[in-house]
C-alpha cells in the first residue's frame, strides 16, 4: 500500500540553486542511514522561468557555471520535437539540468537540508548535462556511490536498456553487460532504467526498476537478479507493481 504521506518531499520544500532558476521536480534519491538519521541524496531538476516568445534552457559554461541560453521560439534552428531535449543548431540540450542535494530526517517522513553540505553539481564537460540518479550503498563503515547499473545506450543506438558494470576500485569500470531489454507491447516497451539500490533477499537481488511505454506512461516493476551473478535475470514482473 502506498504511504498516505507521499510525496514526502516536493519542489516547494527546497530553494532553487540561483535566482534565475526554478525547481521543476525532485527525482530518484539515494537513501541511507547515518548518525541516527535517514539521509537522501536527491536529484533536483531545474530550468529557467520561461518567457513568452522565447525558449530558455540551462547550460554549463567554460568555467563550469550554470548559465541560461535564450533562443527566440520562432527560430528555424530550434527543434522541440522531444519533450525532454532541445536541439538548437544541431546540438542537443536538456530542458532541465540536475544536481544533487543532501537532506536528512529523524523520522523518515519530514526532510530538511542541513548546513554545511553544498549541492553536488556538474564540474566538467563530461557532466555538462548535470548529475543524475545517484545511489548509495553502505559496505562496512564506508558509503559508496555505486556498483553500477547504468544505461549507456539510446533509442537510436541499441535501445534504452539496463546494463551492469564492475569495478575493482570505483574508478575504473568494465565488463559491461546488458541485463534487461524493453518488451514490445508491454508497459516497459519504450525504455527501462534502474531504480533504487538492489535489495539482497534469500532468492537473489531484488531490483525495482522503472519503465515507460510508447505514450511515456511511467511505471515501476521488479526484477530478481542472481545472487552470484547479477547480470542474470531470474524473474521479471509482467505487470507494474506501481
Amino acid at each position: 500500500m502506498r504511504y498516505a504521506h507521499n510525496p514526502i518531499l516536493s519542489p516547494e520544500d527546497l530553494c532553487p540553486s540561483q535566482p534565475s532558476m526554478q525547481i521543476e521536480c525532485l527525482l530518484n534519491p539515494g537513501v541511507f542511514r547515518y548518525d541516527g538519521k535517514v539521509w537522501m541524496l536527491v536529484r533536483v531538476a531545474e530550468r529557467p522561468a520561461q518567457a513568452e516568445g522565447e525558449i530558455s534552457f540551462p547550460v554549463l559554461d567554460a568555467q563550469n557555471r550554470v548559465t541560461v541560453m535564450r533562443v527566440p521560439a520562432a527560430s528555424p534552428e530550434l527543434d522541440l520535437s522531444d519533450p525532454r531535449v532541445i536541439n538548437y543548431k544541431g546540438e542537443d540540450f536538456l530542458t532541465t539540468m540536475s544536481h544533487l542535494r543532501l537532506v536528512s530526517s529523524t523520522d523518515g517522513i519530514r526532510f530538511r537540508e542541513e548546513a554545511g553540505y553544498p549541492p553536488l553539481t556538474g564540474s566538467d564537460r563530461y557532466e555538462a548535462y548535470g548529475i543524475e540518479d545517484c545511489r548509495v550503498t553502505q559496505i562496512g563503515t564506508q558509503y559508496y556511490l555505486y556498483y553500477m547499473l547504468h544505461r549507456p545506450s539510446s533509442p537510436e543506438i541499441g535501445g534504452n536498456y539496463i546494463w551492469i558494470a564492475q569495478s575493482p576500485d570505483l574508478r575504473h569500470w568494465g565488463n559491461h553487460r546488458c541485463v534487461a531489454r524493453t518488451r514490445k507491447g508491454m508497459w516497459d516497451s519504450a525504455r527501462i532504467g534502474a531504480g533504487c539500490a538492489p535489495i539482497r533477499t534469500g532468492e537473489g537481488w531484488l531490483m525495482i526498476y522503472h519503465g515507460a511505454d510508447a505514450s511515456h506512461r511511467y511505471c515501476l516493476g521488479a526484477m530478481l537478479l542472481d545472487a552470484a551473478d547479477p547480470s542474470k535475470v531470474l524473474a521479471r514482473s509482467r505487470t507494474p507493481v506501481m
